[in-house]
């Protein structure tokens, strides 16, 4: 391909930063190709490092997950799982760690932070029962809804922060 013959949809170029560098990249004929295998091990050295950095244990009719992904608190998430009312269905908690965690610390819960929170759990399908997030997970979905309530946790965790820099500033 003739340099004069590339063309860039000018909408395209013009909309993030990201963008226009990854089009000015693909038109650059010095470009540096990547090897897709390189992405693979990258993305499986990830995986080994999740596998190494999560722990279960069984503690009496529930399975313990302690994830390597540090909080506000430098403490690996805590995670509970137990069968449901069917054997194909789980209830997956953080036995009110998250925001017992947060009342501890001094966390002021005004309105529109507990509707902040409820909104962010309700996108991730868990609800706050007597200070526990909980949700409900078939045998199927359990990997995504494990991986959502941590995902929920490290964000409500993260309030904590907000709220530190609030009462300084």
């Amino acid at each position: 391909m003739r340099k004069k013959d590339r063309k860039c949809d000018y909408e395209v170029y013009n909309t993030t930063p990201v963008t226009r560098a990854f089009v000015k990249w693909q038109l650059d004929p010095k470009r540096e190709l990547l090897d897709l295998r390189d992405g693979f091990k990258l993305r499986q050295k990830y995986v080994d490092w999740l596998d190494d950095n999560i722990k279960v244990d069984r503690i009496g009719l529930y399975y313990h997950f302690r994830i390597r992904f540090n909080t506000t608190e430098e403490e690996p998430i805590h995670i509970y799982a137990k069968k449901g009312k069917s054997e194909y269905q789980y209830v997956v908690t953080d036995d009110c760690r998250t925001i017992r965690g947060l009342k501890s610390r001094g966390f002021h819960f005004s309105a529109k932070r507990k509707r902040y929170i409820e909104f962010v759990l309700g996108r991730f399908g868990i609800k706050i029962s007597r200070d526990a997030l909980v949700c409900t997970s078939s045998q199927s979905d359990f990997v995504k809804n494990l991986h959502n309530m941590v995902q929920a946790i490290l964000l409500i965790d993260g309030l904590a922060t907000f709220d530190l820099v609030e009462r300084e500033g």
